[in-house]
């Protein structure tokens, strides 16, 4: 059975092959930047859970700080590209799988959602959310 854990460690895992990307597998109370992380997606446990599909729609949270002003927010451009060496759209569909075999199909799915200003730590920093919708089916 896929644990909710091994899904977060497949997502950083994607996430780990962009360069110059710090990544995390939980939302980082001090971060460097440029990151993502998965934030800890809602789940509904009497209709996710149940017939032996799990769906899940988590949040991928790309960050950017503030000190070098507007560059940085520009930064998260690459990032939110749809290709290229630091396109977290082609990192997460490069294997829909997660690594974790045929049982979980995993993609991105609806529009960004800007964030803008937030803090992490004592850090601001500019944010975009990226939809990634898993579905695992845990049945034999």
């Amino acid at each position: 059975m896929t644990t909710l854990r091994q899904i977060v460690d497949g997502i950083k895992v994607r996430l780990d092959t962009i360069t110059d990307l710090y990544t995390y597998d939980h939302v980082p109370a001090v971060a460097n930047f440029p990151c993502a992380f998965p934030a800890p997606p809602p789940i509904n446990y009497r209709e996710t859970m149940g017939a032996g599909v799990i769906s899940m729609q988590f949040e991928i949270v790309v960050m950017d700080g503030t000190s070098a002003g507007h560059e940085q927010q520009l930064n998260l451009y690459d990032f939110l590209d749809w290709a290229g060496d630091h396109s977290i759209f082609q990192a997460l569909e490069a294997d829909k799988t997660l690594g974790l075999g045929s049982k979980v199909n995993a993609v991105v799915n609806g529009e960004t959602r800007p964030l803008g200003l937030d803090e992490i730590g004592s850090y601001e920093a500019f944010g975009v959310a990226i939809p990634f919708a898993v579905v695992v089916t845990n049945t034999p």
